[in-house]
């Protein structure tokens, strides 16, 4: 198995290059498992984050044979196998890269829409503004009686669940057109952790996160390419919630209204 990975560190390389590497395939290796091998076995100067290695921290993310993946969940026989991408392209994703041969080598490269900081790690700034921009906690009408917590009906519950499932990997900020096109766009996991906060019964803001996102920057700019909800590892569906907030902000008139100068 080869790996050819990009390499990059700023204020050093004028621009990126890739550097092959020649690896066993044992059963069950992953792409990180692989990227541990380079590392351990022939150059340890490769950069690149991890932590659980278990699908559950998202430090992994990056792209993979023009997929972004989290790298600790992406085995590596189902690369090779080489499905077709059914994302729409752009950018990074839609550059070919000289000398590759997707049939005997695993493409490994940064996040695509984020700064590189080096080699495959890159500067999630962007990425963690944008959720502080939707304000993501809980904004109760009152504190509880002393003692007691705030109860929920289990309907509200089970529909938050699929929202709560988000950990933070990027995947879909990384994978989506808008995102890479308008600098100022809060990207899906942002949008999908406001629709979290806008379905739990314990806030109080409820219409206020459907004005306070509907812009151009928030739920406004998204074109519902839903390359996010194909590339989310927890089936968070960021499209879907994106989606619902664009369908609830057209039942309130007074944000249309708002919108128009009215």
């Amino acid at each position: 198995m080869r790996l050819r990975v990009q390499r990059f560190e700023p204020g050093r390389d004028t621009s990126p290059r890739y550097q092959v590497y020649e690896l066993e395939d044992p059963p069950g290796q992953t792409v990180l498992g692989a990227l541990f091998e380079v590392q351990d076995r022939q150059d340890g100067s490769i950069a690149f984050r991890y932590s659980c290695r278990g699908a559950v921290c998202g430090s992994c993310a990056m792209l993979i044979n023009k997929v972004p993946r989290l790298a600790c969940k992406t085995q590596v026989s189902d690369v090779m196998e080489g499905a077709t991408s059914n994302l729409q392209t752009f950018g990074t994703i839609d550059q070919d890269v000289e000398d590759w041969d997707p049939e005997t080598e695993i493409l490994v490269e940064p996040l695509p829409n984020f700064p590189v900081i080096r080699d495959l790690v890159v500067d999630m700034t962007r990425f963690w503004n944008a959720l502080e921009e939707v304000e993501p906690w809980m904004v109760p009408a009152e504190d509880p009686p002393e003692g007691l917590e705030r109860p929920m009906e289990h309907g509200d519950v089970v529909k938050l669940e699929r929202l709560v499932g988000c950990i933070l990997c990027a995947l879909c900020s990384g994978s989506c057109p808008i995102v890479h096109d308008e600098p100022d766009f809060l990207g899906p996991a942002a949008l999908a952790k406001a629709r979290r906060f806008y379905e739990d019964p314990r806030d109080v803001r409820r219409d206020g996160i459907l004005e306070m996102l509907y812009t151009e920057e928030g739920f406004e700019g998204c074109d519902l390419i839903y390359n996010c909800v194909k590339v989310c590892p927890r089936n968070v569906a960021p499209g879907g919630a994106i989606r619902k907030l664009k369908k609830d902000a057209a039942k309130l008139p007074a944000l249309e209204r708002g919108r128009n100068g009215i």
